[in-house]
């Protein structure tokens, strides 16, 4: 057909031309005549020409068009759907909250439904009895009337709904993204608007979360029940400081990396830290942190001089890798020469802390050995390949849980100081979002880091869960004013029963209240703020006494958040874990059960070889 299109539209052109060539001709204008043609067939090529491109992109463009429509659509339709489905789940949870008062409407329904004369499907059933009334010839119905199918049937599917539908933690957990619920069992007064229900009151998961308790409070129960709504991916680092051995049998030990000073499942090695000549001063620095003696001469030139010896070992790249045992078991055979000799051939800066013949260097070396000897203990002695920055880097979907060994705190507390300020470091470098749960870690020394987790934590996608025991450990380990710029940046606390020393900082978090007292002029435990003219003194109070906050039971306390509070008592795990996550939504231990199959705890490199990196000497020693 279009070869039969074409074959006419030359056709006409041409009898056309040849027509009007006739009248050129005959006008004796012949060669116009044979221009106006050759003009008239080139112009007809050109156009189809033109409709043959026209006519080979024209399915593309529909193509394309009708493409982008349909995606468009499809995009619309599902915005629709989730609008819908985000509509039915409010609903179902407005109706979940009070479903108390919908049983309560069921019984009204069901007793006035035959008071009004109306039944449903069968007769009304009668509880009681006819009484006659004295000498009247008549009697009164003395019981209760009700419908059976509204009472028993409506009764029954409340029931069933109650206890196999989406509870309201399930359902809050499908509305809103990146919350945690502080779940209570028992609610009591409520202060401001705390966002959530009495019995499920939100927590940002974008914010970090301090839980105040001592010892039996239910603190641990409380980090356990909050650290099981954490939605961790593989590919996201977990990381847990175990003060007291709480969270190594909440997880399943082959989806943890334990690290410790004893029945480690993997070694650390320090030099697997070091990626630039700065690490080296800056993990100098952490050994000797806590140390009693941090002004003076000596610890100073002693960080310094241990600084350059893992800048020896980082930079001896002709033997094998080296490890903490090679670190441990040169500086026990090291002495004043060896170090001198060692530095200046590498022209570091510490050889001026170790000159000859003075009695000064030798006490630098003797407390440099005796520091290492004390930090690079059990474990953390050995030929090890693991590292934090490698772990942050790529968790393969494990745990790696920080295993504090308590009898040895003295000694480790450097190390553990090191391994949790270099997780949060690396943790805030990286675009992935990463977890911490620090219990109990006002027990190491400062952490460097965890100002910065707290306040900007949010800016960089890294979430933590702290716990603490008491507010004067805080004082005591960052001082009152670091501290208490520490606990300002926790908008969400959990405040369990608490010790004396800890009572003043949860009565201002909860604040003073207003109220009116009928008391004598002569009360001085009160502040006065002003004196009514019925002689009630109204008074500036704290509405929880000192004695309350010391004796709540364990799992009952206030929950903090920033547009007010809620008292009650949380539940356990075990009695509302399978409530708590909607059932599309693992909980974290099955999170990391059922994450990549078959993963090792940490690629292992190739074993170091047993004898340390030797340098060289100058002589005898």
């Amino acid at each position: 057909m279009e070869c039969v299109r074409r074959v006419r539209m030359r056709t006409g052109v041409l009898f056309d031309a040849l027509r009007s060539s006739t009248v050129y001709v005959s006008s004796g204008r012949c060669v116009p005549a044979l221009q106006n043609l050759r003009r008239r067939l080139s112009a007809t090529h050109r156009i189809h020409m033109l409709d043959n491109n026209n006519n080979r992109s024209e399915p593309d463009n529909h193509e394309s068009w009708s493409s982008a429509i349909t995606e468009r659509l499809y995009h619309f339709s599902q915005i629709i759907s989730d609008r819908f489905k985000w509509g039915y789940d409010w609903i179902l949870l407005q109706f979940r909250m009070r479903l108390k008062y919908w049983g309560m409407l069921l019984c009204f329904c069901a007793i006035a439904l035959p008071w009004f004369g109306m039944t449903v499907w069968l007769v009304p059933v009668r509880i009681g009895k006819e009484v006659a009334i004295g000498r009247l010839e008549s009697s009164v119905f003395l019981g209760v009337v009700f419908d059976p199918v509204v009472l028993f049937g409506g009764g029954g599917l409340l029931l069933l709904y109650w206890r196999f539908g989406r509870t309201e933690y399930q359902l809050r957990h499908q509305l809103y993204e990146d919350i945690m619920l502080a779940p209570l069992t028992e609610s009591g007064e409520r202060h401001g608007d705390p966002p959530g229900s009495k019995r499920a009151v939100q927590l940002e998961m974008d914010r970090s979360v301090l839980v105040l308790g001592e010892t039996g409070s239910g603190k641990t129960e409380a980090i356990r029940v909050l650290a099981h709504q954490l939605q961790a991916d593989p590919d996201e680092a977990f990381v847990v400081f175990d003060y007291k051995q709480d969270y190594q049998t909440f997880f399943d030990s082959k989806d943890i990396i334990k690290l410790s000073s004893r029945d480690s499942t993997i070694e650390w090695n320090v030099f697997r830290e070091i990626e630039e000549d700065g690490d080296c001063d800056e993990i100098a620095q952490a050994i000797f942190s806590g140390t009693e003696t941090d002004d003076d001469y000596f610890t100073n030139a002693a960080t310094q001089v241990l600084a350059d010896v893992l800048r020896l070992f980082w930079h001896d790249s002709d033997g094998p890798a080296p490890t903490n045992e090679d670190l441990v078991t040169f500086l026990q055979d090291a002495d004043v020469d060896l170090l001198r000799n060692a530095f200046e051939t590498e022209e570091l800066s510490s050889k001026k802390h170790l000159p000859e013949g003075v009695e000064a260097s030798s006490n630098i070396v003797s407390i440099l050995e005796e520091r290492v000897s004390a930090v690079f203990r059990g474990d953390f002695s050995e030929a090890g390949t693991f590292s934090v920055r490698e772990y942050m880097a790529d968790p393969r979907g494990k745990i790696l849980v920080l295993d504090f060994p308590i009898q040895q705190s003295s000694s480790v507390q450097a190390i553990f100081r090191l391994l949790i300020d270099w997780s949060i470091r690396f943790g805030l470098e990286d675009e992935r979002s990463s977890y911490y749960i620090l219990d109990e870690f006002a027990a190491l020394p400062e952490l460097d880091m965890l100002e910065r987790l707290v306040n900007a934590g949010r800016a960089y996608n890294c979430y933590a869960i702290l716990g603490v025991q008491a507010i004067p450990q805080l004082h005591d380990t960052y001082g009152k004013d670091k501290a208490e710029s520490l606990l300002s940046g926790l908008a969400q606390e959990i405040h369990l029963r608490v010790g004396q020393g800890s009572v003043e900082y949860c009565r201002k978090r909860i604040g003073r209240e207003r109220v009116e007292r009928n008391v004598g002029p002569d009360d001085e435990d009160e502040w006065f703020v002003e004196i009514d003219e019925n002689d009630k003194r109204v008074f500036e109070d704290y509405p929880i006494g000192e004695d309350t906050l010391q004796n709540f039971e364990a799992g009952r306390g206030i929950v903090h958040t920033p547009s007010g509070r809620q008292r009650g008592r949380l539940y356990l795990l075990e009695d509302i874990e399978g409530r708590l996550l909607p059932t599309d939504r693992l909980g974290l231990r099955e999170r990391v059960r059922r994450r990549l199959p078959g993963q090792q705890s940490q690629p292992q490199l190739e074993a170091a070889d047993e004898s340390p990196p030797q340098l060289e000497s100058s002589g005898e020693r």
